[in-house]
C-alpha cells in the first residue's frame, strides 16, 4: 500500500438510519474511482449493510473492513442518560462475531434509563465481547471528545485507560476528525497531545455521511427528522 494513501475507516451508509445517505453501490464506485485499496463501513446502530458492502468490496478487490459505531453507556460523563459513540472495527473472525453479538444486544435489549429511540450496550457487555476488535474513539459525540471539549483532562485520561483495559493498547486508537467544524480544530490538537501522553497511536478519519457536497442539504434534513423523533 502507498504510504500516502488515506484509508477511510469511518463511513456511514444509508443503513445508518437518518444519519447517512450513501448507497453501497455508489460508495464502491467512488472507492474504485479513488483507487482505494481498503475502506471500512461503520454504520451507526446497525450492521444491515455489512454483507452487501463486503461482497461489493471483494468484487472490486478492495479490502472491506467490517465496523460498527456503537452507542455505549457513559462512564465518566455527568449525564448518565445520554449514550456516547464508539467506533469498533473487526480485526478478525472473532471480532466480527463479537460485533454481531454487541449489535444484537443493543438492538434487542439496550439499557433501561437511557434515551429512547437509541440502541445501547453496557461497559460490562462491551468488555465481554471486546476480543478481536479495534477501537476508535469516535467523533465529538464520543465520550473522550466530550471530556476534552469540557476541559476535563483527568476524566479524559481515565476514559482512555478504560478503553485500553477493554481492548488493549495496540487496539485502541485516538481518532482525529476534521470536517471543517470550528470545535474540531482545537479538539484535534488536544486529542493528539493526549494520545502522546498516554503513548497511544492516532488515526485520522473523515466520519463520512454523504459522498458529495451537493448532498449536504439532504443530510441535514435527515438529521432534522432524527432529532425531532428523539425529542
Amino acid at each position: 500500500m502507498n504510504q500516502e494513501e488515506f484509508v477511510h475507516l469511518h463511513i456511514h451508509s444509508e443503513y445508518s438510519i437518518l444519519d447517512g445517505s450513501i448507497k453501497i453501490k455508489k460508495l464502491l464506485k467512488e472507492l474504485v474511482k479513488r483507487q482505494a485499496t481498503a475502506a471500512a463501513l461503520t454504520d451507526h446502530d446497525a450492521m444491515h449493510g455489512v454483507l452487501e458492502f463486503y461482497l461489493a468490496c471483494q468484487a472490486e478487490k478492495i479490502n472491506g473492513i467490517i465496523g460498527y459505531e456503537i452507542n455505549i453507556e457513559p462512564l465518566y460523563l455527568e449525564d448518565k442518560k445520554k449514550p456516547a459513540h464508539l467506533v469498533l472495527l473487526a480485526e478478525n473472525e472473532q471480532g466480527y462475531s463479537n460485533l454481531i453479538k454487541l449489535c444484537t444486544i443493543a438492538n434487542t435489549s439496550g439499557i433501561n434509563g437511557l434515551s429512547a429511540n437509541s440502541t445501547n450496550v453496557t461497559w460490562s457487555e462491551l468488555k465481554k465481547y471486546s476480543k478481536g476488535l479495534i477501537c476508535l474513539t469516535s467523533c465529538m459525540k464520543g465520550e473522550l471528545s466530550q471530556h476534552v471539549l469540557s476541559g476535563k483532562n483527568e476524566q479524559a485520561e481515565q476514559y482512555l485507560d478504560s478503553l485500553v483495559d477493554a481492548f488493549g493498547k495496540n487496539n485502541t486508537f485516538v481518532e482525529l476528525i476534521d470536517n471543517g467544524i470550528f470545535e474540531q480544530k482545537n479538539l484535534i490538537q488536544k486529542l493528539a497531545r493526549l494520545a502522546e501522553t498516554k503513548n497511544l497511536e492516532i488515526v485520522a478519519t473523515a466520519d463520512v455521511h454523504y459522498l458529495n457536497k451537493k448532498d449536504k442539504d439532504m443530510h441535514l434534513s435527515l438529521l432534522a427528522i432524527k432529532n425531532k423523533l428523539q425529542k
